[in-house]
This record gives structure tokens, sequence and C-alpha cells, in this order.
């Protein structure tokens, strides 16, 4: 599977009051394969499933489908956090560590800011999950702000690169022409997850994020 969205979660557990309980109760989650991650209290990320693994966390219908008619078990990610948000608020700690993970994953997996949904979001689904008092328009205002690039380092001959710190890859090498550095548009580009397109009739090179 290659991801193309991100499902969010709350585990909605009694059974998981404390750093420790939460550290066992993931065990169960990862036997049941729940969800790909899930996030403690304190902010903490426990992997639990592969991100290109399938599993039924948008429902036990493998083609469940989103409000967008797009999002299903096949092509997404399920990221939950412990705690029940329809009846508390989340942590600071648990809100940091929420927001620094889902704009990590979601630079890894180039998957932009719109296709980051919760699983009430999923038709089909008869569930308020992640909670009323999830602080889902928070995260997605600190992830605009976060996925606003800030710091890109290039070195001539490497297809790698840097983006706010994150190694990123092109499928060609930076070139030095004539004392001038020179980086390909199209590769780099693509490797931040656009399609690039040149318009004959306009002259104009096009990018746009894919969906």
């Amino acid at each position: 599977m290659i991801p193309k969205y991100i499902v969010l979660h709350h585990v909605a557990s009694s059974n998981s009051d404390s750093i420790e309980n939460q550290n066992t109760y993931a065990q169960t989650l990862k036997y049941k394969r729940a969800y790909h991650d899930v996030i403690r209290t304190d902010g903490h990320l426990i992997p639990l499933i592969d991100h290109t693994e399938v599993i039924g966390h948008c429902g036990v219908d493998h083609n469940s489908q989103s409000l967008t008619g797009k999002t299903s078990n096949m092509n997404s990610i399920g990221i939950s956090v412990f705690g029940n948000y329809e009846i508390a608020k989340m942590p600071d700690a648990q809100l940091k560590g929420l927001i620094d993970s889902i704009w990590s994953i979601s630079q890894e997996l180039n998957i932009p800011l719109g296709n980051i949904i919760r699983h009430k979001d999923v038709i089909g689904n008869q569930t308020q999950c992640p909670g009323r008092y999830y602080p889902y328009e928070e995260l997605l205002t600190a992830l605009a702000n976060s996925m606003i690039p800030k710091e890109f380092k290039f070195t001539a001959g490497q297809s790698a690169y840097e983006l706010d710190g994150l190694q990123k890859f092109m499928d060609k090498d930076v070139v030095n022409i004539w004392g001038n550095t020179s980086i390909p548009i199209r590769s780099f580009f693509e490797s931040m997850g656009y399609e690039v397109i040149w318009n004959q009739q306009t002259k104009q090179i096009e990018c746009r994020r894919l969906e």
C-alpha cells in the first residue's frame, strides 16, 4: 500500500491511565492490528504496524469511503492517541507530540494537509472518534504553519537534500554548470509530492500537488 491519507483516532479506553498501562495496552493494539501508530499522553509515539500494511482502522469494511469518496483502509494509515477525547481535553505534551508526529509522517509520505481527516469523517462509521474535544482544528493550524518550508539545503553532486532538517531525495543530482549550481526542478517538485507539467500552449511549467 502507498498511503495517501492519514486518519485520526482516539483509543477511548479506561485501561490506559498510566504510561506503563499505555505501553502494555499498545501491544494489544498491535496484536489486534487496530492502528499503525499510537501516541501516549506524554507525547511519545509508539509504532505498531508498518505504514505500508493495510489494516481495518477505518472500519471492518476495507472499502469504506470518506466524505470525499476517496479514503479507505486500502490507501490510508490510522494514527491514534491514548485518552478519551469525547469527555476530556488532550494534555499539552500529547498535543505537541501529535503535531510533531503527524508533521513528520506527512512529510515522509508526501501526504497533503487536506488528506489528514478524522475517523468520523469516514462514511459508514457511526462513530464520534476521535471525540468532540480532539483538537483537530488546532492540529491543522499548527501543521499548516509547519508545512511552510523554512530552510532547504542542497549539495552539488548529490540527489539528497534537507527540508527543515528532514532528509529527502530526488531522482537526479544537483549539478554545477559553469560555476552555477542547478537544481533539477522536476525531480525537486516530484520529491515534494507535486506533479510537474509543461504547458505547451502557455509555455509555462505547472506544478500541482498530488491528492
